[in-house]
């Protein structure tokens, strides 16, 4: 029995064991060991709760379709989106993404501050300063006065 065994039936029965080994076994064995080649992922959180604060802010908003608003119409709403896009449609949200964007630019006039403007509203505001030193020179006495 034991001639016939050779080292294929080894590496056979090392991948059967390591195979019915679970994965929780190998973490928390790792655990003490390295804490951070340990992976604790449970899977995704479920959703009930993100539903219910939709539904409560969208019933505090108010307005016609908001206060009657049900979580089955929001869990519609999310399973109507959770189909995989295509690479095509991939392609065509970002092609529209970026012709809006550069609609939005072309909208967008340039900024037209100049320093010659600059130096005029510095000016006038000098202007202004200087009027109110001369209509009453202590502005600390006049702050005083008036609070």
């Amino acid at each position: 029995c034991w001639k016939s065994f050779n080292i294929a039936n080894c590496i056979t029965y090392i991948k059967q064991a390591m195979d019915a080994i679970k994965p929780e076994t190998v973490n928390a064995c790792w655990r003490n060991l390295w804490k951070d080649c340990v992976n604790d992922f449970k899977g995704f959180p479920t959703i009930d709760k993100e539903v219910e604060c939709i539904v409560q802010v969208a019933r505090q908003v108010g307005g016609d379709g908001f206060v009657d608003i049900l979580e089955e119409e929001i869990e519609e709403l999310i399973e109507g989106h959770r189909e995989t896009l295509t690479n095509e449609e991939l392609e065509e949200l970002i092609k529209s993404s970026t012709e809006d964007e550069d609609d939005d630019n072309e909208q967008e006039e340039p900024a037209t501050w100049t320093l010659h403007k600059f130096s005029e509203v510095f000016q006038a505001a000098k202007h202004l300063n200087d009027l109110i030193s001369e209509y009453d020179p202590s502005m600390e006495r006049s702050l005083k006065n008036h609070t």
